[in-house]
């Protein structure tokens, strides 16, 4: 991977500045398989013609078969954007920018005809947003919306295979255009002496334009374009309290409690797999506190803490494969209890 990136701001006034950026991208990769069953000694992938024209056909080599591929992505991705000083405490920015996932070829086929090539996906991303610092530096609000523009997204398809010789389907493609907009605000204020408080909330609303894929069952291209996104909640947010309290002596108690919110998630979009609605995770809150003690020498450090304190069960991962009759989960930890014992030099 070769890449040349070129960055300037011009000063256009005491208030705004002009930020030009811009990045080019050249990537070439190769890949060599050798497939082979370990336990029956037979071909993966039976030798024969491959579809994409990355890759060689596949051949015999012993007791299984091999094949290459190899291809080479350049993308230029270009950055404009403006800063503006509505004060000494308050700046406005905007931005376009462009964004590059280079090609990919599918490492595990299970038949020949699974073996593919995905090439490159690309972004235009549309910001706007505030940055500020007010109240004497005791309050910091940052705040912004966005527009994100996905073309030629890449999918690894995984799915049962209609065909009596292979009952996974895996090939990865290029299979969706998408748009998504948000937007995020996040502050910090110090209301008192040793109090902290952070906090944040996001939005994200996605939705495909088009999601084009072959059905494995059928051959037939299916219109997948109302499917959810995965591994996208709507909303997310936190809190962090933090209190220090200053002994006479130089010690000090710190106290803190925070909590993270997470809203309903999808992490698979596959709705022809039946971990569909399995892998569906409800919206859910974790709270966390802790109190430490430091020394006035600040040698020791003694801590006792909680995590997840409502014992809050779910899903927060996984994965599922119908060929296997397999489902895959994570779910977050249990209800737990910390002590810890520092000592610094």
């Amino acid at each position: 991977s070769y890449a040349a990136f070129f960055n300037t701001t011009w000063h256009m006034n005491e208030r705004t500045r002009l930020n030009l950026a811009a990045r080019y991208t050249y990537d070439e990769k190769d890949l060599d398989m050798f497939l082979v069953k370990r336990a029956s000694q037979t071909p993966i992938a039976a030798p024969g013609p491959t579809d994409p024209g990355s890759c060689s056909d596949v051949v015999p080599q012993g007791n299984g078969t091999k094949y290459s591929c190899d291809d080479d992505w350049d993308e230029f991705s270009p950055k404009i954007g403006i800063d503006y000083d509505f004060s000494e405490d308050v700046m406005g920015y905007a931005s376009i920018s462009g964004g590059f996932r280079s090609g990919v070829f599918n490492g595990r086929p299970l038949s020949t005809d699974q073996i593919s090539v995905a090439d490159p996906e690309t972004l235009f991303s549309y910001e706007i947003g505030v940055k500020s610092q007010l109240w004497d530096d005791r309050l910091q609000i940052n705040a912004a919306v966005f527009y994100n523009d996905y073309e030629d997204q890449q999918f690894l398809v995984n799915r049962s295979s209609g065909s009596a010789e292979n009952a996974l389907a895996l090939v990865v493609d290029n299979a969706a255009d998408s748009t998504l907009w948000g937007g995020e605000v996040e502050f910090t204020v110090l209301p008192t002496q040793g109090l902290t408080i952070t906090g944040g909330l996001s939005y994200i609303d996605p939705e495909y334009d088009n999601f084009d894929s072959i059905n494995p069952d059928t051959g037939e291209l299916e219109d997948l374009s109302d499917r959810k996104f995965a591994n996208v909640p709507e909303w997310t947010a936190n809190l962090l309290v933090q209190y220090v309290y200053e002994f006479n002596n130089g010690s000090n108690l710190r106290l803190r409690g925070d909590l993270s919110y997470r809203d309903e998630i999808f992490y698979t979009n596959d709705e022809a797999c039946t971990c569909f609605d399995r892998l569906n995770a409800d919206s859910y809150t974790l709270y966390n506190a802790g109190v430490t003690f430091v020394t006035s020498d600040e040698h020791w450090e003694f801590s006792v803490f909680g995590r997840n304190l409502g014992d809050e069960r779910e899903i927060r991962g996984g994965f599922g494969v119908d060929a296997f009759g397999t489902n895959t989960l994570s779910f977050t930890e249990p209800r737990r209890y910390f002590a810890s014992v520092k000592y610094r030099n």
